[in-house]
């Protein structure tokens, strides 16, 4: 298991990374998600041992290694660029770092064969890597982490050059190859959907800082504040007071919202809350009100498949985004009723 305790670093006298802790347990996939210039980039060059950290430690199975050489930690990393050769072909960049591991050439073809087949690019081994798609080179890059068999895989934005129609489909495909081969990974992105779709948990960084880490069902249900909400794309925030805490209720600017989520830190009767309105919602029956029921106008529907996404705005300069079962017109007045596991309070 890797652990990651108290680590540090500063650039120009700046503190970038500020006491961050982790750990990826054996078989796990965890995602650092953060917004560009959050310092995951450099977290994953400190645990490769490619930089080093101002304090704080690295750990193995317990064992601290955090002076142990890059060569030395068996770890694969993965660089958004690939870093392919473009003059060499594709089993030729695979077989890279077994090379300078001294491994013989009867294994090294082996674990080359392994490799690309692990991507299904068999097929492409003797081309140059210059006649290849960007999903293509992806796939050698991630065989050539895969070929010296690391107890630690590291991706650092990998799909983010690749169209999105591709990236799509190459996040499955990623996801189905890490858990068949149960090594530990740790996917660096900014792309919540990838995230989701990879991580059997996530660490959210932000300014240097862990904010919040758990399952994407853990967070995606209980965004520790107001900035995990936002960086979930999570936008029906707004301030309230509180006015009773058991069940919480808080009388807004859309009127008074009934919460039976548990309760985020310790809200007091009184005290001013953030808080947070799923965006599933049902349309009000015939006369229906009363607390979390919601007026507005609509201001635009689009078909999602499943559910209508729309844009209600409540008053000047209050616009909510809800999914109903409905479908409704742009202009047309609605109530929405809210559920109440659906308003929760945030930290701040």
């Amino acid at each position: 298991m890797l652990e990651i305790d108290q680590i540090t670093k500063d650039y120009d006298g700046q503190p970038l990374l500020r006491g961050v802790s982790f750990s990826v347990r054996r078989g796990e996939t965890l995602c650092l998600l953060g917004a560009s210039g959050s310092g995951k980039s450099t977290l994953l060059r400190i645990i490769a041992g490619l930089e080093d950290a101002k304090s704080g430690e690295i750990r193995w199975d317990g064992e601290d290694i955090s002076r142990v050489p890059v060569h030395e930690r068996q770890f694969g990393l993965m660089f958004q660029d690939y870093a392919l050769f473009p003059h060499r072909s594709v089993a030729q960049n695979v077989a890279f770092g077994l090379k300078m591991q001294k491994i013989s050439e009867e294994e090294t073809a082996q674990r080359v064969s392994e490799a690309l087949a692990q991507v299904n690019m068999q097929a492409f081994a003797s081309r140059r890597v210059t006649d290849l798609s960007g999903g293509e080179q992806q796939r050698v890059a991630l065989a050539r982490a895969l070929a010296p068999r690391p107890r630690l895989l590291m991706l650092d934005e990998p799909l983010g050059a690749l169209d999105r129609t591709l990236r799509e489909r190459l996040v499955g495909e990623l996801r189905e190859l890490l858990h068949q081969t149960q090594i530990p990974a740790i996917y660096v992105t900014h792309d919540q959907e990838e995230a989701f779709t990879l991580g059997d948990r996530l660490v959210l960084i932000s300014d240097g800082m862990v904010v919040q880490a758990g399952t994407p069902e853990e967070i995606y249900a209980r965004p520790a504040s107001g900035w995990v909400a936002r960086f979930l794309g999570l936008t029906n925030i707004l301030s309230g007071v509180v006015e009773a805490t058991q069940p919480l209720v808080v009388q807004t600017e859309l009127g008074r919202l009934v919460s039976s989520a548990p309760d985020c830190g310790e809200p007091r009767v009184g005290g001013v809350v953030e808080v947070l309105i799923k965006p599933t919602a049902r349309v009000a029956g015939k006369g229906e009100q009363g607390a979390n029921c919601v007026q507005g106008e609509v201001m635009d529907s689009v078909f999602r498949g499943e559910f209508q996404s729309i844009l209600l705005r409540c008053q000047p300069g209050l616009v909510f985004q809800f999914h109903v079962r409905q479908s409704l017109r742009v202009g047309e007045r609605v109530t929405l009723c809210l559920p109440e596991d659906g308003v929760i309070c945030l930290q701040g």
